[in-house]
Parts: C-alpha cells; sequence; structure tokens
C-alpha cells in the first residue's frame, strides 16, 4: 500500500506533460514567426511638384482678376489680365507695315515680270481688311505705267527724228551724188573749150571749185549719214533698254521689300508675344493658394509674383516625420496607413 502512495498523481504527471509541449511550441513559434512593429509620425500631404509661383512677364497696370483664392482652374485659365493697350497699338502698327509690303511686293512682282497692262492682283486679305492699300498700289502702278510711256513715246520720237535726219541726209547724198555726175560732164567740157581757145581758163577754174565743192558736201552727207545710222542705233537701244530699266528696278525694289517685310514679320512676333504676356494663365491644373496681386488698377512690375498654384494632376506625397528609435523598422516599399484629420 505504502508503494502505492508514492507513486505521481495522473493530474501532475499530465499538466507536466502539457506545460512542455507548450513550451516547445512557444520556442517554436518564437523562432519562425514575425512580429508588427508599428511606427508613428506626424507629417503633410504635399504634391509632387512644388507650388507653381507665376510671375508677371511685361509690366503693366492689372486691368482683371479672374480667380480668387481657393478657386480650381485649369491650365491656360486666365489669372490675371494687364493692360495691353500700348503693345497692342504697336502690333497693329507694324501689321499695317506688314499689309503695305504685302501690296507693294505683289505690285512689284507684277511689274518685274513685264506686265505693263490692266491691274496688279492684290492680296486678297488685304483687299477686304485695308482696300486703300491696294488702291494706293494701283495708283501707283498707273503712275509709274504713265511715266513709262512718256518716256517711250520721247525715245520714239526720237528715233522717228534721226530716222527722218537719215532719210534726208540720204536724199542729199543722192542729189549731190547727181549734181557731182553733171559737174564732171561740165568739167570736161569746159577743159575741152579752153584748150581749143573757146573759153577763157577762168571758167574751168570756176566749174572745177563747184566741182570740188560738190565733192566736200557729198563726203559730209556720208558723215551725216553715218551718224544719223548710229543715233538710229543708239535710240533703238534706248527704247529697248527702257522696259529692262522698268523691270530692274522693279527687281530692286521687290528685294528691298522683301527683306524690309521680313523684318517686319520678326517685329510682329515679337509684339505678339508682348501681347499674349499681359493675359497672365495658370501653368498647370490646380487650385490657386496665393494671391498676390488683388487690386485692380495696380501696376506691376516685370518678374513680379502674382499668384501661387498647387497642382492638382501631379502625384500627392507625404512628408512625415518619425521618431529615430523607429527609422531600423521602415524599409522602402512598406506599406502605410493614413490619416488625415479634419482641418489642416
Amino acid at each position: 500500500m505504502l508503494a502505492r502512495e508514492d507513486r505521481p498523481p495522473l493530474f501532475a504527471s499530465a499538466s507536466v506533460y502539457i506545460i512542455g509541449a507548450l513550451f516547445v511550441c512557444f520556442t517554436a513559434w518564437a523562432s519562425f514567426a514575425e512580429v508588427d512593429e508599428i511606427a508613428r509620425g506626424e507629417g503633410k500631404v504635399i504634391p509632387a511638384s512644388k507650388t507653381q509661383i507665376i510671375q508677371a512677364s511685361e509690366a503693366g497696370v492689372v486691368q482683371e482678376i479672374a480667380v480668387q483664392i481657393g478657386q480650381t482652374v485649369k491650365k491656360n485659365d486666365l489669372i490675371i489680365r494687364l493692360d495691353n493697350s500700348g503693345n497692342t497699338s504697336s502690333l497693329g502698327e507694324e501689321q499695317a507695315k506688314a499689309r503695305a509690303l504685302q501690296a507693294r511686293i505683289a505690285r512689284l512682282q507684277f511689274e518685274q515680270s513685264g506686265n505693263v497692262e490692266g491691274s496688279f492682283p492684290c492680296p486678297a486679305e488685304i483687299q477686304k481688311v485695308a482696300p486703300e492699300i491696294c488702291d494706293n498700289e494701283q495708283k501707283l502702278l498707273v503712275a509709274r505705267r504713265d511715266n513709262f510711256e512718256v518716256k517711250l513715246s520721247v525715245l520714239k520720237s526720237r528715233l522717228d527724228q534721226r530716222e527722218k535726219e537719215l532719210d534726208e541726209a540720204t536724199a542729199n547724198a543722192d542729189r549731190l551724188s547727181k549734181s557731182l555726175a553733171v559737174s564732171d560732164q561740165e568739167t570736161a567740157l569746159v577743159e575741152s573749150m579752153v584748150k581749143k581757145g573757146l573759153m577763157a581758163k577762168t571758167e574751168q577754174i570756176r566749174v572745177e571749185r563747184e566741182q570740188t565743192d560738190l565733192h566736200g558736201q557729198l563726203n559730209l552727207a556720208g558723215e551725216t549719214i553715218k551718224k544719223s545710222k548710229a543715233a538710229i542705233t543708239e535710240a533703238q537701244l534706248q527704247v529697248n533698254e527702257l522696259g529692262l530699266q522698268l523691270q530692274q528696278e522693279a527687281l530692286s525694289d521687290l528685294t528691298q521689300a522683301l527683306a524690309d517685310l521680313s523684318v517686319v514679320d520678326e517685329t510682329i512676333r515679337g509684339a505678339t508675344d508682348k501681347v499674349a504676356r499681359t493675359d497672365i494663365r495658370s501653368p498647370v491644373d490646380g487650385i490657386v493658394n496665393t494671391l498676390d496681386v488683388n487690386t485692380l488698377g495696380a501696376f506691376v512690375q516685370p518678374g513680379a509674383v502674382v499668384a501661387g498654384i498647387v497642382p492638382t494632376s501631379e502625384t500627392l506625397l507625404v512628408e512625415a516625420r518619425v521618431s529615430p528609435r523607429d527609422v531600423a523598422f521602415i524599409q522602402p516599399d512598406q506599406e502605410a496607413l493614413i490619416k488625415v484629420t479634419a482641418y489642416d
């Protein structure tokens, strides 16, 4: 009986086994299980790109303020408009110069091609916007054409005069040739009569002198014919060169007009940019965060900050601050739980 009582109770043995099994399980779990470590911190939500600071490119007086703080805007929406009357006036002047040059170029191209009749083809846009420019160029074309006709008429009259002089010189030479032939016969007859003693020697001298005069006049008539022919050739060249001269002048003026138009086009591009820059627009989709200009009539200097836009189309980031002791538990690409308070 005593030996049976020395054995441990069944409940105690079971308890020992259970505790041992639990210890083994805990040891195994502690070896392989992962325990989450929570790192907390405070921060703020910011856009991936910084607030867009909008500045004025041109100096000017504020004419319109199109937004308010907190307003949502789209890209290219108007923020502030500056008075652009000065830039618009300059742009209009340059555009007027361009239209005048374009009409002049069309007229000069018409002249340079050798056309002396009809009207030049003025560009339809200029004819619609500023028909007086086309009318002035047409009047100038007519005036230049009339001047050409006058010069041509003078040259043709000069040519006709030279041809008449040639005809007269030719007729005079023919007359002198015939007179010289008669004089030769008369001289021969007088010489024969003098030799026979039927005429005085003085008569022979007279006819010989007349014969010599006729030779001189005939030679002079020949020189006159040569000069008249040369003058006719020169007059014909002048008539031909007059048309070429008109085309050359048109070509020279055309080259200058094209160069002037190129300069004016560059000026127009610059003036157009200035006019466009007086409308200050949002560069991104976003929300108006600050508005540094809020008074109509205020003068804005170039480079002055007029507004700030917080982009809404960009990715939002959380800028958080955690305790240094938690840094070791933070790894890239970890998931994070973000809680946003009701008020900023």
